[in-house]
């Protein structure tokens, strides 16, 4: 993995990116306390990458080259990410392997859900590392800061992901058909 031009390295899922299947064992763990699989969770996993992808490719994202730069812009990212992950788990069709799990946590501890994405992006920084991914600061700051900012928006905007229903694939068949 390239190390990132503002010396901010990876977030704590990109350490796991070159190795296979990490998206299906954090949703195989969510799956096992309980959460469902819905439109929105396939929706995640196809389309995020496929969007990071293309945004690359087509240069929508400058390279910073200093590190205070690097820190504003990534910050500025946690706080799209933070607001994106309340509208998509608002609409409840479903969420992501991260925040399935992150729910299934909160769900399981009473913890808020902030607090239980911290651990989930620690142990996956801590797993990637130890499988040989390249960390630095900025994965640091996006493994304690999405979590906080997830906090922060969520308590501002009222919402608790722990007691909304996420619709499963059948649900949502089901609603079609009718």
């Amino acid at each position: 993995m390239e190390r990132a031009p503002a010396g901010l390295d990876a977030r704590p899922a990109d350490l796991l990116r070159p190795r296979h299947g990490h998206r299906g064992c954090r949703r195989d763990l969510a799956v096992l306390f309980g959460e469902s699989f819905g439109v929105g969770t396939i929706v995640n996993i196809i389309g995020c990458g496929v969007c990071i992808d293309a945004m690359l490719a087509l240069d929508w994202v400058p390279q910073l080259h200093s590190l205070p730069g690097g820190i504003a812009m990534l910050l500025a990212g946690l706080e799209l990410l933070a607001l994106g992950t309340w509208m998509y788990m608002r609409s409840a069709l479903g969420a992501g392997p991260r925040d399935a799990l992150m729910i299934a946590l909160a769900r399981k501890t009473g913890r808020s859900a902030g607090v239980c994405r911290v651990c989930v992006d620690i142990l996956v920084t801590i797993s990637g590392f130890l499988l040989g991914g390249q960390f630095g600061i900025g994965t640091v700051i996006s493994a304690l800061g999405l979590g906080s900012l997830i906090n922060l928006n969520f308590s501002l905007l009222h919402f608790r992901p722990a007691e909304v229903h996420q619709e499963n694939i059948a649900e949502t068949l089901r609603y079609l058909r009718s």
